[in-house]
């Protein structure tokens, strides 16, 4: 009786490690490549959604004290004009060693300085977008020249070369998009799409290829709507 026992407590352990193994497979066999393709596709909806959320609006240099309080190199009187630079927007940093094949999502802003006034980078002052469940703050550009809250505080998986291996990053659309090392897309208050250092509304689809080996991914936003889909 017992080695019939020891024999169903054998098959039944063995039922249950190749059920474990089985559900094992359907969890990890999602490439390294599509899991950084999800992850960039949420993130460019996310931007889109915080560009139709978003309520900051300075009216007058009143509205902007506490701001301007936080960081006091922001040019007020550049706060209450509007400019399409100061939409949200994502960031590609296609080169450099530690930015190399990263993103960050942020909304650029007007400076005293020169030298960071519109400087087309997300440095401190400028307002980092978070990941909602993290509160990570949502950039790769750098880890020094930005808000105390972001430092060794950035979200690992806008880093798509270290998180998820993509060695290469090519961005197409309209011949105003084009930008050395990178190239971003802004989305303005009705979520639609715009590129380059001075805004334009894009008037094909703006795609995004990531590569890993032989392999890639493309990621298209479209005009008007902004929807962001994967693609051929």
């Amino acid at each position: 009786m017992r080695e019939a026992f020891s024999l169903l407590e054998f098959i039944f352990t063995l039922f249950i490690l190749g059920l474990i193994l089985g559900l094992g497979g359907k969890f990890y066999t999602q490439k390294p490549l599509i899991l950084a393709g999800q992850s960039l596709l949420a993130d460019l909806q996310h931007t889109q959604s915080l560009a139709l959320q978003d309520s900051r609006f300075f009216p007058n240099l009143l509205s902007t004290t506490l701001t301007h309080s936080l960081s006091p190199s922001l040019d007020p009187h550049k706060l209450i004009s509007p400019s399409l630079r100061s939409l949200w927007q994502i960031q590609f940093h296609t080169s450099g060693i530690y930015t190399q094949n990263s993103y960050s999502i942020y909304i650029d802003t007007p400076r005293y300085s020169a030298t960071t006034h519109w400087d087309g980078r997300p440095m401190s002052g400028d307002f980092i977008a978070l990941e909602p469940t993290s509160n990570q703050c949502l950039s790769g550009y750098n880890n020094t020249n930005i808000s105390d809250y972001c430092k060794n505080n950035a979200s690992p998986d806008v880093r798509l070369k270290e998180q998820f291996g993509v060695e290469k990053i090519t961005l197409e659309g309209d011949s105003f998009c084009k930008e050395k090392d990178g190239g971003r897309i802004y989305f303005d208050d009705f979520g639609v799409p715009y590129c380059g250092r001075n805004p334009q509304p894009i008037s094909k689809p703006y795609k995004i290829t990531l590569y890993k080996g032989k392999e890639s991914l493309k990621i298209c936003v479209a005009p008007l709507t902004g929807r962001s889909t994967f693609c051929h």
